[in-house]
């Protein structure tokens, strides 16, 4: 924490944990989401607990945080009428689980039947200062290697102000192995207090949450991949309304060593990053997602920052209807879809560039459009690696690449047939082909600078740079109406020929 934000604490900037309860003033404001100013994890046990008060009995749910690794488990706890419960802890690696009955005045110990590296546990029903606050579950686990995790609970929440759509993308903190680009999920904060997210993981893997938020407006976030390498990233977010965002939180996103063989990332990861999200409205009709892209052609630039496709950057345009367009050249393609719903964003290449070693490879990657922020960030990935991939606004007027194909197809009479088909490149020196099926035994090409090559039944003819194409098509003297598709420089020409 910085010396102005522990002004505006309280906490002694002379000291990491102010009130000496064993968890950091950052960890408790951060991560614990408790008071730095008041011991929070104490024996407890002063008090009689109420437990047949509906504002006592219920669901809990927190995060278990260790002070030396960060978060370790998602717990959730349903606290009856009369004292008992049972509770259950989503991991990293592995699942815990227990159950039993607090005393009078609101404590257990006990030992976790399901483990997960658990020992012992320690937990204490207390009220929240100043009187008539809120009720919490607040304690500690002691571990196998003799470590003390914290944790503290609070009651779900089942209502909510408004609905509202979100979406949130969570960044890496420090140059740490494993993905580099930003985890991105699109969501709802529902009326009832629900929260779901639909969750993208740098890797390339998918996660989902469903959940409620709980008191103070806390969501104890934890998804775990639906791939067999089981990624998980859990932290505790908070929905409040600050300069960038309206979620924002510390999470841990971690893969285990046990990746079969392939894998991006066989050796696994542990990663600390900072989540930011805000509130999402589709654009209006005529308006553009982020008010940082102008409504004009040409108006972004697609950057693929790091891994195999790193330092690659594609002019394109972002309309107001919600196309999203990046032009096509004789070595790069690439299709992209905006969910204006969601705000979820998909763009995948594929892409020859000598200097990056690529041929004709393939990437698929995920950004939000994170409103408050005036961010498109995200990841992609390839079968080579992956990376961070951002959408910006084209603030230098570079034009964008294309290559040109006219026309794009052709009809001709049933008599013999030659024409001229223009190929336009950005580059003097891009190389481009044409091809021609098998089956279309009646269509021959020639290119003006390069001669042909023949490969199999079929036939291909080269060109570098700007230049034409001359199509022959044979005289039809069949009965039927010949239809058939060339491919020059990556573009579809069509060629339809009558009969007599």
């Amino acid at each position: 924490l910085s010396d102005a934000e522990e002004l505006v604490l309280g906490t002694d900037p002379t000291l990491s944990d102010t009130d000496g309860d064993g968890v950091s003033d950052y960890d408790e404001v951060k991560v614990t989401r408790t008071n730095p100013l008041v011991a929070s994890f104490g024996p407890g046990g002063s008090v009689t607990i109420p437990y047949s008060n509906s504002a006592v009995n219920g669901d809990y749910e927190g995060i278990v945080f260790d002070p030396v690794n960060g978060v370790a488990f998602k717990q959730s706890l349903r606290l009856s009428s009369k004292g008992s419960f049972t509770s259950s802890l989503l991991g990293l690696p592995a699942d815990a689980s227990f159950s039993g009955t607090f005393s009078s005045t609101g404590t257990f110990a006990g030992t976790p039947s399901n483990s997960a590296g658990l020992i012992s546990v320690k937990m204490a029903i207390a009220q929240v200062s100043p009187p008539g606050g809120p009720y919490r579950i607040n304690g500690t686990y002691v571990t196998r290697t003799a470590g003390t995790l914290y944790f503290s609970l609070r009651r779900l929440i089942k209502s909510y102000d408004a609905p509202n759509k979100v979406t949130f993308e969570a960044s890496l903190t420090a140059d740490t192995p494993g993905p580099d680009g930003s985890a991105v999920a699109t969501g709802d904060l529902s009326s009832n207090g629900k929260v779901t997210f639909n969750v993208y993981l740098p890797d390339g893997s998918r996660g989902s949450y469903s959940g409620y938020q709980t008191e103070g407006n806390i969501i104890a976030f934890y998804t775990r991949s639906s791939s067999s390498i089981r990624q998980v990233m859990l932290g505790s977010l908070a929905i409040k309304n600050l300069a960038g965002s309206d979620i924002d939180g510390d999470v841990r996103l971690y893969s285990g060593a046990s990746a079969p063989n392939g894998s991006l990332f066989p050796v696994g990861y542990d990663q600390a990053r900072t989540l930011i999200g805000s509130r999402y409205y589709p654009a209006a009709k005529g308006t553009m997602p982020l008010s940082v892209f102008n409504a004009t052609d040409q108006n972004v630039v697609f950057s693929w920052l790091t891994g195999n496709f790193g330092s690659l950057a594609k002019v394109g345009s972002w309309a107001t209807n919600n196309l999203v367009k990046i032009p096509s050249t004789t070595t790069f393609k690439a299709t992209a879809t905006f969910t204006a719903n969601t705000g979820l964003l998909y763009v995948s290449p594929t892409v020859t560039n000598t200097t990056l070693n690529l041929v004709n490879a393939v990437a698929k990657g995920y950004a939000v459009t994170v409103q408050k922020a005036n961010t498109c960030k995200g990841f992609y990935t390839s079968n080579l690696s992956a990376g961070e991939f951002v959408v910006l606004p084209n603030t230098s007027g570079t034009a964008a690449e294309f290559t040109t194909v006219a026309p794009a197809k052709k009809s001709v009479s049933a008599a013999t047939k030659t024409y001229t088909v223009s190929v336009g490149t950005p580059n003097s020196t891009d190389t481009w082909s044409v091809t021609i099926p098998p089956e279309l035994t009646w269509v021959t090409a020639t290119v003006s600078s390069v001669g042909s090559t023949s490969s199999g039944s079929s036939t291909t003819v080269t060109g570098v740079g700007s230049g034409t194409v001359v199509i022959t098509v044979a005289q039809n003297n069949t009965n039927y109406r010949r239809e058939g598709t060339v491919s020059i420089a990556g573009f579809n020409h069509k060629i339809e020929q009558d009969f007599h």
